[in-house]
């Protein structure tokens, strides 16, 4: 299996590298999703495999891939978080939110790299501050409960 995704992505490599740059602007196609990509590697290299790759992505790359450019007709996205929202959650919650946020985080990087070099738009860009105002909220909750602790044990 790890031979296989090794030859996906080279053979992502080729073809992305082989495209012509695109002109910046409204009339640029959509980038590929993750299923066309597969779908030629399969047709390339399934017969040298014997058998033909999953249009599916791995969990591992599918965290990287932006909704967004797999369903354009998706709502748009919400608010970020306030610091009163927070203050109301556990740290075990706090904790999750903040993998969560990290993961956005670095799908919403890896989108916004892709879009630059293919020179198409992001929809909604946004988005990466959104969730950075978000995380430093966050981390002015855990702060503030780290001196309300250490407030509490020197008294």
């Amino acid at each position: 299996h790890q031979a296989g995704m090794l030859l996906v992505r080279a053979m992502a490599r080729r073809v992305v590298a082989a495209r012509a740059p695109l002109q910046p602007g409204p009339a640029a196609p959509a980038p590929p999703t993750w299923a066309a990509w597969a779908g030629v590697a399969s047709r390339a290299l399934g017969p040298a495999l014997g058998r033909p790759l999953s249009t599916k992505p791995p969990a591992a790359v599918e965290a990287f891939l932006d909704p967004y450019d797999e369903d354009p007709d998706l709502p748009p996205p919400g608010r970020a978080w306030n610091a009163a929202d927070l203050r109301k959650k556990s740290n075990e919650d706090l904790e999750k939110l903040w993998v969560v946020l990290c993961k956005e985080r670095n799908m919403l990087l890896t989108s916004r790299y892709h879009h630059k070099v293919r020179q198409t738009d992001m929809k909604y860009p946004e988005r990466y501050h959104l969730v950075r105002r978000s995380m430093a909220r966050l981390k002015q909750v855990a702060r503030e409960r780290e001196l309300f602790e250490a407030r509490r044990t020197h008294e």
